[in-house]
């Protein structure tokens, strides 16, 4: 093997993990991203939530059943 083949070689796997590192970092970012949007989401369904019941305490309290 001469020493141009390897470093040709070796350039190609160095420009693959590079490659691969960069994806990896792209979805990484994009789950941080649905984390946060998911996070936010629940907030704002908490403080709804709260909202109705500080309006009408009395809905939900209770169920009856029936058989």
């Amino acid at each position: 093997m001469n020493v141009a083949a390897a470093s040709t070689g070796l350039s190609q796997v160095q420009v693959q993990q590079s490659a691969n590192v960069k994806v990896m970092k792209m979805a990484m970012d994009s789950v941080e991203m649905q984390q946060e949007m998911l996070k936010e989401m629940i907030r704002a369904d908490a403080s709804v939530s709260n909202m109705e019941q500080s309006v009408m305490p009395h809905l939900g309290a209770a169920l009856d059943v029936y058989i």
